[in-house]
């Protein structure tokens, strides 16, 4: 008896290590699930490496795009240093999973620049063409249907960063998402190195103005936004205005956050008119290092 249960075990751990052996690592997975259902034209890379079986690493990627009107026309061609995903959620990435949220997407991109074409809208806003790192780091919960996104990062090197983070919650599918979800709570920190000045001026330009006027406008229709909103909530307007004053060189990050008493779907956005509804709805907090006081019912400082 004993030798056949000896037997049973040799062959359930041979078949277990069978069937790791053949088990798709991230790398083949990427390969075989996500890469034939890319929209684009070439996809190809140095080297890569499988991180586990949700995740890989790739080296020296260049991706070209088809042509579009706004490039005009022509193929695309991007470079990235190195895309690093950590965790991806594969089941919920296919093709026949389209309607569901994926429930885990950890992963940065580094480096990523682009020629002429592909980077022609960005140029037209007045982008400089500097290498651009992106991360991101996600989680669903179906069963709760809540959405977090842990971190968002987009940093333009030597230029600024944005990064935010957002619970959602009412998530279930795509479908159903601009009806059913709400914005919890969230942060998103502005860190201008430059980049906001380049904008404004290349912006401005084309639309026949200055970034004075642009500026001005801004704190103007900001001016008529605070005037309805409760004292701690101006406060927090006052650090948005005194930013935007400061585009020539900002003091620091701006820090906006939302913790509202309830949230709001995407359908909902327009009551941000009503009156005191940034507190209400959103709990809109703002922090800024150079905040002036009272800059927001201000409004735009006429020389």
């Amino acid at each position: 008896m004993r030798s056949i249960w000896g037997a049973g075990a040799v062959l359930l751990a041979s078949a277990v290590l069978a069937t790791a052996a053949m088990a798709d690592n991230g790398l083949e997975r990427f390969e075989r699930e996500i890469r034939p259902q890319l929209d684009v034209e070439k996809l190809t890379y140095r080297s890569g490496e499988a991180v586990g079986d949700t995740g890989f690493i790739l080296n020296d990627v260049v991706v070209v795009t088809p042509p579009t009107a706004p490039t005009a026309n022509q193929p695309g061609t991007f470079r990235i240093d190195r895309v690093v995903v950590d965790a991806l959620d594969f089941d919920h990435l296919r093709k026949e999973s389209k309607n569901e949220w994926p429930r885990v997407v950890k992963l940065k991109v580094e480096g990523l620049t682009g020629d002429a074409a592909a980077t022609s809208t960005l140029s037209t806003y007045g982008f400089p063409k500097v290498p651009i790192d992106i991360a991101v780091d996600y989680t669903f919960d179906r069963a709760a249907m809540r959405a977090t996104v842990h971190k968002l990062e987009i940093s333009m090197r030597g230029e600024g960063r944005i990064t935010a983070t957002v619970e959602i919650v009412g998530l279930s599918d795509v479908a159903s998402a601009r009806q059913n979800v709400a914005f919890e709570r969230g942060t998103m920190v502005i860190d201008d190195k430059g980049l906001l000045a380049k904008v404004l001026e290349t912006f401005s330009r084309s639309r026949g103005n200055s970034p004075d006027g642009l500026v001005a406008l801004g704190l103007m229709t900001l001016s008529g936004i605070a005037a309805q909103q409760r004292p701690e909530t101006v406060r927090a307007l006052d650090a948005i205005a005194s930013f935007i004053t400061d585009w020539q060189a900002p003091k620091g990050p701006l820090t906006i956050g939302i913790h509202g008493p309830r949230g709001t779907n995407i359908d909902g956005l327009h009551a941000l008119l009503e009156a005191d509804a940034l507190y209400k709805i959103l709990g809109l907090t703002a922090t800024y290092a150079g905040t002036r006081p009272g800059s927001a019912l201000a409004g735009p400082v006429l020389k």
